[in-house]
Protein backbone atom coordinates (compact mmCIF):
# COMPACT_ATOMS: atom_id res chain seq x y z
CA UNK A 1 0.00 0.00 0.00
CA UNK A 2 2.95 2.72 0.57
CA UNK A 3 4.11 2.35 -3.31
CA UNK A 4 0.69 3.41 -4.06
CA UNK A 5 1.06 6.45 -1.47
CA UNK A 6 1.37 9.68 -2.43
CA UNK A 7 1.25 13.06 -0.99
CA UNK A 8 1.05 16.64 -3.01
CA UNK A 9 2.16 19.72 -1.09
CA UNK A 10 1.02 23.05 -2.39
CA UNK A 11 4.83 25.01 -3.00
CA UNK A 12 3.05 28.27 -2.16
CA UNK A 13 1.45 27.08 1.58
CA UNK A 14 3.25 23.89 2.36
CA UNK A 15 0.11 21.91 3.05
CA UNK A 16 -1.12 18.59 1.80
CA UNK A 17 -4.02 19.69 -1.15
CA UNK A 18 -5.24 15.42 -1.76
CA UNK A 19 -5.98 14.84 1.98
CA UNK A 20 -9.27 13.09 1.19
CA UNK A 21 -10.18 9.73 0.07
CA UNK A 22 -11.74 10.96 -3.49
CA UNK A 23 -8.12 10.88 -4.75
CA UNK A 24 -6.46 8.04 -2.51
CA UNK A 25 -5.67 5.34 -4.61
CA UNK A 26 -7.04 1.71 -3.13
CA UNK A 27 -4.51 -1.56 -4.31
CA UNK A 28 -7.23 -4.29 -5.97
CA UNK A 29 -5.90 -7.43 -6.90
CA UNK A 30 -5.06 -6.35 -10.18
CA UNK A 31 -1.96 -4.47 -8.92
CA UNK A 32 -0.54 -7.12 -6.83
CA UNK A 33 2.05 -9.36 -8.26
CA UNK A 34 2.50 -13.09 -8.33
CA UNK A 35 3.07 -13.60 -4.06
CA UNK A 36 5.51 -17.01 -3.57
CA UNK A 37 5.61 -18.50 0.14
CA UNK A 38 9.08 -21.14 0.54
CA UNK A 39 9.31 -22.88 3.18
CA UNK A 40 12.90 -23.39 4.95
CA UNK A 41 13.03 -26.74 6.30
CA UNK A 42 15.54 -26.24 9.31
CA UNK A 43 15.22 -26.62 13.52
CA UNK A 44 15.17 -23.10 15.45
CA UNK A 45 15.83 -24.14 18.71
CA UNK A 46 14.20 -20.41 20.14
CA UNK A 47 10.62 -22.04 18.94
CA UNK A 48 7.78 -23.33 21.17
CA UNK A 49 4.57 -25.18 20.52
CA UNK A 50 2.71 -22.30 20.46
Amino acid sequence: MALHENGVLDPDLGQTVNHDLAEYHIATNADIEDVRADWIDEHDPHLNPM
